[in-house]
């Protein structure tokens, strides 16, 4: 007889647990929908896509540079 009893409780706890986990996992997201967005920018960078895009550092304008140096003409196709 405690068996029995034994897996109704399991049976309950196994039914009610994942329950349980999808209302705490609503309140959750509804509780972050609230807080404000975090756009800090911690490294106190403002840049653009562009400035990114078109920086001195990336790899296809470092290498214009360097094949103009070798004197290899450097064909850019837009």
């Amino acid at each position: 007889m405690m068996e029995f009893f034994f897996g109704m409780f399991v049976g309950v706890v196994a039914t009610m647990l994942p329950l349980f986990a999808g209302w705490l996992t609503k309140e959750e997201y509804k509780y972050a929908n609230k807080l404000d967005s975090n756009d800090f920018d911690y490294n106190k960078v403002e840049k653009s896509l562009e400035d990114y895009v078109d920086s001195p550092f990336d790899s296809e304008n470092f290498l214009r540079k360097s094949l103009n140096r070798e004197g290899t003409k450097w064909v850019h196709y837009k």
